[in-house]
């Protein structure tokens, strides 16, 4: 919201207090203030109200005239040499006279007022236009004129400056708050502001006369009053008010209220909505005048919208209505949409006399979910999702109907008021202990300053009858938001001082989930290896999704690339590939860690406080491009030069597959337990016959059937291989991109903590074993049977040799490292493991040994 530094003074006394620190009070006070400028001319005066008497052509010089101004009743004309054409005998216009400053109206500088001579007549000051007193929309070569000719004009004399609202101000953006309606007023700050300086809030006095009685009409049977109102639910609407008032003129705004809306982004209309308008700022409560005019009918009410009805809104623009948007309607049509914005066929004209004043208090919710249907956004639906105050609602309209009555016409007539459902509120009391304040803040609070705090900001305190516990009634612009102890002692900390709290160090710690740790070492370990992280939507289009019926889908979608929650990373990440691609980037390697999401079936496996949604955390990478790039070579051969390209080496399975590999061991996963087998449903994003599963193998197991029956004994991390050539090329891609995804719950599960040992002070024994194994069995699988025959004296196993034997065989040799910490191993211990470590490999793999 947009505060005006000088509104906010007619509300509470900042003398002594330096705009830089009204701004920090009220950041400090959790009203952030984003941005503060200085809005207007900085005039100095004096620069009066003057009345043209006199003009003659000047005795030497065509295009400017010597004028005789009056500045007061009983004092002489003053001459002011003028060369504008648009002055008449009779206007009364502002005169800046000598001593003052104004502004240049061609530089935008000071310009200093001096009386001396212009064609060798003396000029005792300045007629002033528009743009010389800091005032935009006039005309700038013409004099401002104030009042012509018979009209009954401003006061002689009196401070243009003043009389204008021409002084400087500074405007303070202020942050809103998801839950503070009130905060979006110039009262509600000012309240604020006043508590945060211990000074007094002062609401300006008025009186609102009412035509005959101040009678309340209510919606009753059989009573003919001319108009009634009433409401469909009161759960959408608790009250709603229609104000008549008649004889009005519509014209421009006063200057003050056209300057003070305009330094805050609010375009002048006319007299009757910018009153609107300013009261909305005011009390923060959103009003709206319809044309009585153009109302059919003798009944305004609120309801539903039903399906088919339409509505042009104010803006223009046909609106079509469903049964979730709250309408205001008349007899015939609707003519506003409740909480957002009026019709456009009743809003208010040059010939408007008779307005129907509306003022309401609609549920928040109903009106977020309108302006979310209808794409329609509004200064009135900002404070509605917010929640505005019931009690204030009767306020505004009065003030609202006493500013019309004001400017509007010297004959404006406010009528009475109809009603519908209640102005009133059931009071809300919360209490508050002093030892919880000291428990929490480290404040010993003395309750009569608890008490002081609460009640500079409107609440009530109830008679003390524990010492150490304080209840207040809560204001009924704060019971949205203050329900609980905590919410009090939050508020008695704003007012102490976040500053003012004592510094001390935690009274507990806590480590870091090892989720936490696991992420880090992830990202730490890809960013090592040369990718890049990549931070992507959650949300994605259906197309892009697996499996449709376990899709999260968004009731109101942004944008069809925006309909339903990820169920893997790799569409987004291809998707960000391209992206890269488009702009020139040709080696794309990037990785992200995030939440994938999936619609679970069995619901009664839930408790009552599931969503119905599991939720993954997955790491993906992608990569695509070249490690080498080609260049080409030059050579002289029999004295011709001969060119030639270079090797250009792409990335491939295997480079995604090492990545993968590394970044595990890293986390803390035994390359050595890894099993790598073909996916039976592979996701259409990937290769079916270039992608595998990543799996770990239990520590104390190690199957050896590598196709699928150790499925039941392994974890399983996710998937590793190259993306289909046809998804590639729906994307319009025509590289070869290659992908991991992998599930961070069952990673953690697989991890190794490490930990420090000590070097053995025992020597090792190195044996070498050869085993004739089919072709078909995995290195992996043998290494794996050897580690499990080995026991724990068996500390290394290393692959030496592949040599091909005949058609569908091959002989493996490896090298095998055996040691005890605990003492020296004998021959003939390292043999009886050895022969147990052959057996195994012949009866379980199916090994040949040769002689």
């Amino acid at each position: 919201m947009k505060l005006s530094y000088s509104w906010l003074c007619d509300y509470v006394n900042l003398d002594g207090i330096e705009i830089e620190d009204v701004k920090d009070r009220l950041t400090m006070g959790a009203f952030e203030v984003e941005e503060m400028s200085k809005e207007g001319p900085d005039l100095t005066g004096p620069v009066v109200v003057g009345e043209i008497v006199d003009i003659k052509t000047h005795p030497n010089a065509d295009k400017i005239r010597l004028t005789k101004v009056k500045l007061k009743k009983d004092q002489d004309p003053v001459e002011i040499v003028c060369g504008a054409q648009n002055i008449e005998v009779g206007q009364r216009i502002p005169v800046a006279l000598p001593g003052s400053i104004v502004v240049n109206r061609k530089t935008g500088e000071k310009l200093e007022i001096k009386a001396g001579e212009i064609r060798g007549v003396l000029s005792n000051g300045m007629l002033c236009s528009p743009p010389e007193l800091g005032i935009t929309d006039g005309d700038s070569e013409g004099i401002l004129v104030l009042s012509r000719p018979g009209e009954n004009g401003v006061e002689l004399g009196i401070d243009i400056i003043e009389h204008l609202s021409l002084k400087p101000d500074y405007v303070m953006h202020v942050a809103p708050r998801s839950n503070r309606g009130d905060a979006l007023s110039v009262i509600g700050l000012a309240r604020e502001m006043a508590a945060l300086t211990g000074r007094k809030l002062e609401i300006p006095d008025w009186k609102l006369n009412v035509e005959g009685d101040d009678k309340v009409y209510q919606d009753k049977e059989g009573e003919k009053v001319g108009l009634s109102t009433s409401i469909e639910n009161t759960e959408d609407c608790p009250y709603f008010s229609i104000r008549l008032i008649e004889n009005i003129k519509i014209g421009p705004s006063p200057d003050w209220l056209a300057r003070r809306l305009e330094s805050l982004g609010l375009r002048t209309v006319n007299n009757v909505v910018d009153i609107t308008n300013y009261v909305m700022l005011e009390y923060g409560q959103p009003l709206h005048a319809y044309d009585l005019a153009k109302v059919k009918g003798e009944t305004i009410a609120v309801r539903r919208a039903r399906s088919g009805e339409k509505l042009v809104s104010l803006d223009g623009k046909v609106r079509d209505l469903t049964d979730e948007v709250l309408a205001i309607v008349d007899t015939e049509n609707v003519i506003g949409l409740a909480g957002i914005m009026g019709g456009k066929d009743s809003e208010i004209s040059e010939t408007t006399t008779t307005i129907a004043l509306e003022a309401a208090a609609f549920t928040p919710a109903r009106v977020r979910r309108g302006s979310r249907l209808m794409g329609l956004s509004s200064d009135s639906s900002l404070r509605f999702e917010r929640g505005v105050d019931v009690e204030t609602v009767r306020a505004a309209s009065d003030r609202a109907a006493y500013l019309i009555s004001k400017y509007c016409g010297a004959d404006v007539k406010v009528k009475n008021l109809f009603q519908s459902g209640s102005p009133k509120t059931t009071p809300t009391k919360v209490s508050m202990r002093l030892s919880q304040v000291k428990r929490l803040l480290d404040v010993d609070m003395p309750a009569a300053d608890a008490i002081k705090y609460l009640s500079s900001l409107g609440f009530k305190p109830e008679p003390q009858t524990n010492p150490d516990e304080i209840t207040v009634e809560v204001p009924s612009f704060r019971r949205e938001d203050v329900t609980r102890e905590i919410d009090l002692i939050e508020e008695v900390c704003r007012l102490f001082g976040y500053d003012n709290l004592p510094e001390a160090m935690p009274r507990s710690s806590a480590c870091p989930e090892r989720s936490d740790q696991l992420i880090r070492d992830i990202r730490f370990a890809l960013s090592g290896q040369g990718l890049s992280e990549a931070w992507l939507s959650s949300l994605r289009g259906e197309s892009s999704l697996t499996e449709s019926e376990t899709v999260v889908r968004v009731l109101n979608p942004l944008s069809k690339d925006h309909q339903a929650l990820r169920q893997s990373l790799i569409p987004g990440m291809i998707d960000a590939v391209k992206y890269n691609l488009d702009r020139g980037v040709k080696d794309v390697w990037l990785f992200e860690t995030g939440r994938v999401y999936e619609r679970v079936e069995e619901k009664s496996e839930l408790d009552k406080w599931s969503t119905g949604v599991a939720e993954r955390t997955l790491v993906a990478a992608v990569i695509t491009g070249s490690l080498v790039k080609q260049v080409t070579k030059s050579e002289k051969v029999k004295e011709k030069v001969v060119t030639k390209a270079s090797l250009e080496e792409k990335v491939d399975f295997y480079r995604i597959k090492g990545i993968a590999e590394s970044m595990l061991e890293k986390a803390g996963v035994p390359v050595t337990r890894l099993r790598f087998f073909r996916p039976k449903n592979a996701p259409a994003y990937l290769h079916p016959y270039r992608a595998c599963v990543i799996a770990v193998a239990p520590a104390d197991k190690f199957p050896r059937d590598v196709e699928g029956k150790m499925e039941d004994r392994l974890v399983k991390l996710g998937l590793v291989g190259e993306v289909h050539p046809g998804y590639l090329a729906e994307k319009d891609l025509r590289d070869a991109v290659y992908a991991f995804e992998l599930d961070l719950e069952q990673i953690a599960k697989s991890l190794v903590v490490g930990g420090f040992k000590e070097p053995a002070s025992t020597p090792s024994m190195i044996r070498d074993l050869t085993v004739d194994m089919k072709d078909s069995t995995d290195h992996a699988a043998v290494q794996g049977s050897i580690e499990m025959s080995g026991g724990a004296s068996l500390v290394d196993v290393e692959l030496v040799s592949i040599y091909p034997l005949e058609e569908g065989t091959r002989s493996l040799s490896y090298r095998l490292t055996f040691q005890d910490r605990e003492k020296t191993l004998t021959t003939d211990e390292v043999d009886k493991i050895m022969g147990k470590i052959r057996d195994n490999l012949v009866s379980k793999m199916g090994g040949k040994f040769r002689a």
